[in-house]
């Protein structure tokens, strides 16, 4: 499956059971199996360069009570897939910053991130929080000693 960003809203599945259309303002739903179930509503989203035309969308949701904890959801939309994930914290603030230290790592660690194809406003540097003991040259490839 491949995806185009624009303007537009656009609408995909999560899996065979669920769908959800993440760049509508509106779309704090997920269709699971025939119901709708609600979802946390969008909070921020930061778009990436892959190259002139292709982008990377990040959005992140609103955290939510979620037991005794708090839960963040984020969306990550590539030209040619979808990852969605989560992370949790002991307040709101927490769960935000462990989820974007989380996606920032997943950016990092994809081959895309390796290789330095995915960039934040024609930079490399894309200006996530990280945890401290990385950052992100752990995850560029390393160089042929040939061509060193």
């Amino acid at each position: 499956m491949k995806f185009k960003l624009t303007g537009y809203r656009i609408g995909y599945v999560v899996s065979k059971i669920a769908w959800i259309s993440p760049l509508s303002p509106k779309s704090n739903n997920i269709m699971n199996d025939g119901a709708m179930v609600a979802s946390p509503e969008l909070f921020i989203e930061r778009h990436f360069e892959l190259d002139k035309i292709l982008k990377v969308l990040v959005q992140w949701h609103r955290p939510v009570q979620d037991d005794n904890a708090f839960r963040c959801d984020y969306i990550m939309i590539w030209p040619d897939r979808l990852r969605s994930s989560q992370d949790f914290g002991v307040d709101s603030v927490q769960a935000l910053i462990m989820a974007m230290q989380k996606a920032h790592v997943e950016l990092l660690a994809s081959n895309e991130g390796r290789a330095g194809c995915l960039l934040w406003l024609g930079s490399r540097n894309l200006d996530l929080p990280l945890i401290g003991s990385v950052t992100p040259e752990d995850f560029q490839r390393p160089q042929n000693i040939a061509e060193a």
